[in-house]
């Protein structure tokens, strides 16, 4: 997936805890994983719902990298834009919900690579809910 601007199209973001999140952000997803309780009443039963994603391992105070260690183990209220509007619309939604932040990421990386990254994948407490306006 491309970040770059597209038209009317933004960078995508993340906000946690009323703290947006986009310059760091590589990547994300917000994916269900069904349940396994199939049944005759229920063909498609209620879903999980995680919440991955790729961003820079910045140490600045404030980066995601520094806010996913000191709030590990935490449920926080996030915002997802996936087109960045600031305002959302039945054409450009945003998603919202709590999650909750995983364990604390890994430090480091490869000597050759300019920039360290981290990967993040955390639960979903509820099914994130669509925000038209």
């Amino acid at each position: 997936m491309s970040f770059q601007r597209l038209g009317s199209r933004s960078r995508p973001s993340i906000t946690l805890d009323g703290l947006e999140r986009a310059v760091e952000l590589l990547e994300y997803r917000l994916t269900p994983t069904p349940s396994d309780d199939y049944g005759l009443g229920d063909p498609f039963p209620e879903s999980s719902w995680i919440l991955r994603g790729a961003a820079y391992q910045s140490l600045d105070t404030g980066s995601l990298y520094r806010y996913a260690r000191a709030h590990s183990g935490e449920t926080v209220a996030f915002t997802i834009r996936p087109l960045g509007n600031v305002t959302p619309s039945a054409q450009r939604p945003h998603y919202t919900g709590e999650v909750i932040i995983g364990p604390k990421p890994e430090l480091g990386g490869s000597a050759r690579d300019r920039h360290f990254l981290f990967e993040f994948s955390w639960p979903v407490l509820e099914e994130p809910l669509e925000v038209i306006a």
